[in-house]
């Protein structure tokens, strides 16, 4: 067992956050449709933190430097004693991931803030082409998602509140949605290349924890 093994959890959300999940909006979608999905959260870091915070009763966003960034800035979720990590998709033992981070400062970020940067996703409603993008990309890799029965299950259910059979999709707005979800990948996908010590998310979490 590893220094830290003992103090980590590579399935982080129960099901109750999960189902809280489906119920809080990002641009009309269940969040759930990115908090669960580990190749959107990656690099994304304060953005996610501030939407969990808004799934997890009580959690606060903290924002700080760490030894394992070379410095630089992160945020992760924080209640009571335990830390939510979105880009590693872990949850923590408070003290051991600030000792193997080498937590060298951090603040709470206030409600004020944390509304300031999520606010214009949770009100805005979307429109029918990101919701079939969306669905789309999360279907084609589902298989590949350690929360594939709950994303499932939420996929289906949105499908129904949206009776997405009988979407009227514009075909060119589709295309433009599938494009923006391959630039965000990309983007993605470019910062790790470059910035690999920066991105702390763990793939091997998938080896720990299935929900079949």
């Amino acid at each position: 067992m590893g220094k830290y093994e003992a103090f980590v959890h590579y399935g982080p959300y129960d099901k109750e956050t999960i189902d809280n999940m489906y119920n809080v909006r990002f641009c009309g979608m269940p969040i759930s449709f990115l908090l669960l999905d580990n190749r959107k959260t990656n690099t994304y870091c304060h953005f996610c933190a501030s939407l969990l915070t808004f799934v997890i009763p009580g959690s606060k966003r903290v924002e700080g430097k760490l030894t394992t960034l070379d410095g630089d800035d992160h945020s992760w979720v924080e209640v009571g004693d335990i830390v939510y990590d979105t880009t590693e998709v872990l949850m923590w033992d408070k003290k051991s991931y600030y000792e193997k981070d080498g937590v060298l400062s951090s603040f709470v970020v206030s409600d004020e803030q944390v509304h300031e940067s999520a606010d214009m996703y949770l009100e805005n409603a979307g429109f029918t082409e990101s919701f079939v993008a969306w669905i789309e990309d999360l279907e084609s890799n589902i298989e590949n998602n350690v929360y594939r029965r709950f994303i499932r299950e939420h996929i289906d259910r949105f499908k129904r509140e949206i009776d997405y059979d009988n979407l009227v999709v514009d075909q060119d707005e589709l295309r433009e949605m599938r494009l923006s979800l391959n630039e965000m990948y990309g983007e993605i996908n470019r910062f790790i290349t470059e910035n690999p010590i920066k991105n702390k998310r763990k793939d091997w979490y998938n080896d720990y924890v299935r929900y079949d």
